[in-house]
């Protein structure tokens, strides 16, 4: 497999404003309030993605 094979497989739930692939890592940054909750400190789950 070559390196720029496994880009082609990725798929985005939430696509990040600003992503990069380089030495074979994903470098993303997020946007402001864009935090993907399942479960809180408190136990409590929520999926608000």
């Amino acid at each position: 497999m070559s390196t720029t094979d496994w880009k082609a497989d990725l798929t985005w739930l939430n696509p990040p404003p600003h992503h990069d692939f380089a030495g074979g890592t994903v470098h993303v940054r997020t946007g402001k309030e864009t935090d993907f909750w399942r479960e809180t400190f408190y136990g409590f789950w929520r999926d608000n993605g």
